[in-house]
């Protein structure tokens, strides 16, 4: 027989109860509470995540469109290409910040909870945000500055588009289901190929002969509608040698995906050799390669 009997049993202690220095758990074992590290901890965890995904879309911005974009092959060309890298460059930053407070806030700020937990008490009044205003502030003014920046240089891309300069070699464009054609006054040249001089403005005098088309020479960034019983005027100064794709932009019909032809920028003398293959004067050919300017 145990002389314990008639001693009454001791409570276990409340599921709740904190031990010696120990965290408080539930009765399932859980934490209370979610340990989310100082606030000093936490931003600094978004500054570094910041500046490293910042490096690693500046890098993408410069290196990315060089290889997923065709080469320019004129300036239009390569302002589109500038101009994108500029868009990613300044971008990058932007989408960082916001992606590493959203990384951090979903690694820290989760929180199981305690199905059984007696309710916090309500709260009392909000105190001022000074910092979060700050935030808002910061936010606002960074991005007047690089909407600023873009609309800058997009004017100063605009101004320099431009008619072709006096003399410049005339194309005349025609848009029709499905195929382009090219003729070069002064000659009796019409073809389904376009053959340019390299460092000779051009001007494209585009229209259509049924439906609306989109006249677009892809290495040189640009491109024009071609508009039944319309002209448009496109000019560019081919400045990289070798083939390039016509396309048309403007859904015109069954076989739209299938409109495309072929063009390359020849050295002037062969571009006069060309126009005399097909029948021109050498004295029309010659004028029409000539470099001017």
């Amino acid at each position: 027989m145990s002389s314990d009997h008639g001693v009454p049993p001791t409570p276990p202690a409340p599921a709740d109860a904190p031990g010696d220095g120990s965290v408080g758990t539930t009765g399932t074992g859980r934490t209370s509470g979610t340990a989310l590290g100082s606030p000093r901890r936490r931003w600094a965890t978004v500054l570094a995540l910041w500046i490293v995904l910042t490096a690693i879309g500046t890098v993408l911005g410069l290196v990315l469109p060089r290889h997923l974009l065709p080469t320019p092959a004129s300036a239009a060309g390569t302002d589109v290409l500038h101009s994108l890298e500029l868009f990613l460059v300044l971008a990058a930053p932007v989408a960082s910040i916001i992606a590493a407070l959203a990384v951090t806030t979903l690694w820290t700020g989760h929180h199981r909870g305690d199905p059984d937990a007696a309710p916090p008490p309500a709260p009392g009044p909000a105190p001022v945000d000074r910092a979060g205003r700050r935030a808002s502030a910061a936010w606002v003014t960074v991005s007047a500055m690089l909407a600023a920046v873009l609309i800058v240089w997009g004017v100063s891309l605009v101004g320099d588009e431009g008619a072709a300069p006096p003399g410049a070699l005339q194309v005349q464009v025609t848009g029709h289901q499905w195929i382009w054609t090219f003729a070069y006054p002064g000659t009796h040249v019409e073809t389904r190929a376009l053959v340019l001089p390299l460092g000779r403005p051009v001007e494209f005098d585009v229209t259509s002969v049924d439906v609306t088309h989109g006249f677009h020479p892809v290495n040189f960034g640009t491109q024009v509608d071609a508009v039944p019983g319309e002209v448009t005027v496109l000019s560019v100064t081919p400045d990289r040698l070798g083939p390039f794709p016509v396309r048309c932009t403007q859904i015109c019909g069954l076989y739209h995906a299938l409109m495309a032809t072929d063009g390359v920028v020849v050295r002037p003398s062969a571009f006069a050799a060309w126009l005399v293959s097909q029948g021109t004067p050498v004295a029309t050919a010659d004028r029409l390669a000539r470099v001017t300017g």
